[in-house]
């Protein structure tokens, strides 16, 4: 049996929805949020963090066998602008200092 050869591959060409999605992406700031209560929920995090701009996403991980927040989050802003301006000040939540 002749041994196996990894070729490369020619990588096709992206649809013009595609690039225009990649572009779109690439502009997106995803900021880490630590820091939040066992009990914060998404809609309380995108509230607070859309008072600095338009949020494209908030994820808030749980925990498998509790169901609770694991205590920080993923927010994704629409500009890069928009997640340094967060960053250049101290934030709160629910009475606990946020950890960006």
């Amino acid at each position: 049996v002749p041994p196996l050869q990894c070729l490369p591959r020619a990588r096709p060409e992206r649809s013009p929805f595609c690039r225009t999605m990649a572009s779109s992406l690439a502009s997106n700031a995803k900021l880490f949020v630590g820091g939040l209560k066992w009990e914060t929920q998404p809609a309380g995090v995108h509230t607070y963090f859309s008072q600095f701009g338009k949020v494209i996403d908030v994820m808030v991980p749980k925990d498998r066998a509790s169901g609770r927040s694991r205590g920080f989050a993923f927010v994704t802003m629409s500009s890069s602008a928009d997640a340094k301006a967060i960053l250049d000040r101290q934030h709160a939540l629910e009475g606990r200092e946020l950890n960006l």
